[in-house]
């Protein structure tokens, strides 16, 4: 009986001589090369690849031509790319905005979704069906947002933030591994030859996730300023246009006392309505409450309120509101004034401030509705006025020195063995964010809470994924005599089959190792993917900039 026959077979194509076909990891096609004799080129441009040997048979619809070329040898042939059916996955866009997050850095209940819930959404963006993503870990939640993205590069990005693959089968179907993770290559029956050794990767030193700017929630002291005629802000005591006794005893309503004037563009201004629109109603951010400008426990030198700009408007805390919906407490202010009511006095310290304000988070500026001061019983027996002694509670980004950037969450672990000086890798992860709240009596500083270890569990999930990549696992590939049809996992990386009229069949199959030299290494391709997904992702934005310009231009 005569020996089985290893056979290529693609749609509407004739008389192939050969073919050698490596199926990888990734979301990247993988390529088929089939050689025929030169005769005009029939294929379908999309159809069915098969390959049989014996009473095997391996059957991958949807393949695409890619390219046909003429080679002279012994003879003209024919050499035509096959690409698997992943050449569909560079299409296709998602939507979608997911696992974001309150201020107090918990994920917004109504946006909630798990990695497998993130990559069930891509793979039926793919158009993808029975595939299983039961491996992928589900701990963390990654915040996404998806703006006409490509699926299958959100996928592949998802995955490798949790150190796991994407793996199109033999059987047609896709599956995510963790790397590294699957069975043992058969060995004996089939086998002709087989290589083991170690799969080494260039590590770095540590592994360090960098989250988003750590948001303080503090108690701010505040002072009266107020606007000069040059534009400039200053306490009140120094304006240039303060009347010759003073604020105190200047009623608010008309502020008789202030007779300056100024030129401005040939007209006459009247300091008057400067300070009837600031004196008593602003106030600016001086510190802490406690002392200081910058937080309790953050080194640094700080010497303006500058580094503590822009403010928030919300707290890190967060409350139902009349729908029943988690939103962020807006900023308060509490302290001692006079709470317009008849006689006049003043309230406890720690009162909540009854007088609307709003902020102008730019410069660190409370603008009331109405005046707020205190009443002073000076020895004249008069009645006047002075600084309220209020505080501002709201949330901050800090720059610990002048010229610093904002202060970073950073969460790092040294990889083991001798350090080479090549320094860390660094993963990207802003949405997770550091939210310190300090906690008062009055302005005294009772204690400190924090969500800090939630965000260390949370970096430590993309740590021990990423730290799966510089594992060195033994390599093995081996070489079978006809078909051996073991399907990729984690560890099985790459599955070659070639035949030929002159040639035997055979199969080699690598086991974290990447034998196929035709085919381009799996980190080289993920490196051409994530430039492409980036590039995407830039022009995206650009085209959103374009349209609104138009829109404007168009509205003009």
């Amino acid at each position: 009986m005569p020996a089985p026959q290893g056979l290529f077979h693609f749609t509407g194509l004739a008389d192939i001589i050969a073919g050698d076909f490596t199926l990888c990891h990734g979301i990247s096609p993988s390529v088929c090369t089939l050689t025929t004799v030169p005769r005009p080129v029939s294929a379908a441009n999309v159809g069915t690849l098969t390959i049989s040997f014996g009473g095997q048979r391996i059957v991958l619809p949807e393949c695409a031509v890619d390219s046909a070329s003429i080679t002279q040898g012994n003879g003209f042939r024919w050499q035509i790319r096959i690409l698997d059916r992943r050449w569909k996955w560079q299409f296709g866009a998602v939507y979608g905005r997911y696992n974001l997050r309150k201020k107090n850095g918990d994920v917004e209940t109504e946006t909630e979704k798990s990695p497998r819930d993130l990559a069930t959404i891509l793979l039926r963006a793919m158009g993808e069906q029975g595939f299983d993503v039961s491996r992928l870990p589900n701990e963390s939640r990654p915040m996404v947002e998806w703006l006409a993205a490509n699926p299958a590069q959100e996928l592949a990005a998802l995955c490798d933030s949790l150190g796991c693959r994407v793996v199109l089968g033999l059987n047609n179907r896709v599956t995510l591994w963790p790397a590294g993770q699957g069975k043992e290559l058969p060995i004996g029956g089939t086998a002709i030859s087989g290589g083991y050794g170690v799969q080494a990767k260039i590590r770095p030193d540590m592994l360090m996730v960098v989250g988003g700017p750590v948001v303080f929630q503090t108690k701010l002291a505040l002072e009266p300023v107020g606007e000069d005629t040059d534009g400039s802000i200053v306490p009140i005591d120094k304006l240039s246009y303060k009347p010759t006794s003073g604020w105190a005893g200047e009623d608010t309503n008309y502020f008789n006392g202030v007779t300056a004037t100024w030129t401005e563009d040939g007209h006459t201004k009247y300091a008057r309505s400067l300070a009837l629109k600031t004196v008593w109603r602003w106030y600016r951010i001086t510190g802490q409450a406690e002392g200081g400008i910058g937080p309790r426990g953050v080194p640094g030198r700080f010497e303006s309120i500058d580094q503590l700009l822009p403010l928030g408007d919300t707290l890190n805390e967060t409350a139902p509101d009349a729908d029943g919906i988690e939103r962020a407490k807006p900023a308060t202010i509490d302290g001692v004034y006079w709470p317009y009511l008849f006689p006049p006095g003043n309230t406890p310290e720690g009162t909540p401030c009854i007088v609307p304000f709003s902020l102008d988070t730019a410069r660190g500026i409370v603008q009331f509705q109405n005046p707020v001061f205190k009443w002073i019983t000076p020895t004249t027996a008069a009645i006047a006025k002075a600084a309220a002694e209020i505080y501002l509670t709201t949330t901050y980004q800090v720059r610990p020195n002048k010229n610093d950037s904002f202060l970073f969450k950073q969460h790092f672990r040294e990889l083991p063995g001798r350090k080479r000086g090549a320094g860390g890798r660094v993963l990207q992860h802003p949405e997770i964010i550091l939210r310190p709240i300090v906690r008062y009596n009055k302005k005294a500083v009772v204690r400190i809470d924090s969500n800090d270890n939630e965000v260390v569990a949370e970096m430590n999930h993309y740590i021990d994924a990423a730290l799966k990549e510089y594992n060195s696992p033994v390599s093995t590939e081996m070489l079978y005599a006809g078909m051996m049809a073991v399907e990729l996992d984690g560890a099985i990386c790459q599955w070659s089959f070639s035949c030929g009229k002159n040639a035997e069949a055979t199969t080699r199959i690598g086991r974290n190792s990447e034998p196929a030299i035709e085919a381009v290494p799996y980190a080289e391709m993920r490196r051409r993917e994530t430039a492409k997904r980036i590039e995407g992702k830039v022009t995206m934005l650009d085209e959103l900039e374009r349209v609104k310009r138009l829109g404007v231009e168009r509205i003009a």
